[in-house]
């Protein structure tokens, strides 16, 4: 029995007809072969994987991880930010699926904290804001940490009045240093800033970091190391804040984790992956893992 069209071989430049028996059925890419449309859906994935996703880097800045505080907007169920059962003290990984992590742990079960981190890069920058903290400023950019303490090929600095460690321009522009560290986590990039008091817990980590070391005596590249981050309540004359606590976990990392870790390296280095542009400091200090004032940088 005939089908209600019948299929012509088409010549170039033609589309070919479509018969009764095709309707519902998109036509194979040119140099692609068609995954049946009976085929599993674990068949289907592994076709059609990374299709519908930018592959240009501009479309892939790193996400940034901080740490609730008291008056994170996450934690205030006035704001238009608020997270239900966020907390002071959690992580917050913004536009995650499961963007708030417990940063303590249950005594009962164990559970908590963020498990298995791996350090694949770091860098020191400063962070330029269009004015104080008390202004709601906004994020303008990121600069490479220059000779004497100050953002590179930015002239004309000055420490605001009572104010030690954070520099301002004549626009009113305010830097504050931060310590950045690129890290895998459940097998997805991010970027955890220190800043602030945090700015000890980066300095302790890279030393705990420097301890592992080769034969050779060489030191071992950071991402061949996993670590257990928790949260821990801090205190000085300034406030009340919580602030990270990293603990090395035993062994070594496995081959595919040592693999993800050294290509993260590798596109930090070329530029290929930057962080995320930070939140307005406007809101609570402390957002990122630390950030209180006086500590010296």
């Amino acid at each position: 029995m005939a089908t209600a069209t019948t299929k012509t071989k088409a010549k170039e430049g033609e589309a070919q007809t479509v018969g009764k028996d095709d309707v519902g059925r998109l036509p194979a890419v040119q140099g692609q072969a068609q995954v049946p449309a009976t085929s599993s859906r674990a068949e289907r994935l592994a076709a059609d994987a990374g299709k519908g996703v930018s592959k240009n880097a501009d479309d892939k800045t790193v996400p940034l991880i901080k740490v609730l505080q008291v008056g994170s907007p996450q934690c205030l169920r006035q704001k238009p930010e608020f997270i239900k059962d966020a907390k002071a003290g959690d992580f917050y990984i913004k536009g995650s699926l499961t963007p708030v992590i417990s940063g303590e742990v249950d005594k009962e079960t164990g559970e908590g904290g963020m498990e298995r981190v791996i350090s694949c890069a770091f860098k020191r920058c400063w962070l330029e804001f269009d004015g104080p903290r008390d202004d709601d400023p906004q994020f303008v950019a990121r600069h490479e940490d220059g000779p004497d303490n100050k953002p590179a090929g930015i002239g004309g600095l000055f420490h605001p009045e009572g104010e030690k460690y954070d520099w301002q321009n004549e626009a009113g522009h305010r830097f504050t240093f931060s310590r950045e560290h690129y890290i895998i986590y459940r097998g997805r990039p991010y970027v955890l800033p220190f800043g602030g008091t945090g700015h000890q817990t980066s300095r302790d980590w890279q030393t705990m970091m420097d301890q592992y070391r080769l034969t050779s005596g060489a030191v071992e590249p950071s991402w061949n190391r996993a670590y257990k981050l928790t949260t821990i309540p801090q205190s000085n004359s300034s406030g009340d804040w919580y602030g990270v606590k990293v603990e090395p976990l035993p062994g070594e990392v496995s081959d595919e984790e040592y693999e993800m870790g050294l290509l993260f390296f590798n596109q930090v280095q070329a530029g290929e992956k930057v962080a995320e542009a930070p939140e307005s400091e406007g809101g609570a200090k402390g957002e990122t893992a630390g950030n209180r004032p006086g500590e010296k940088i």
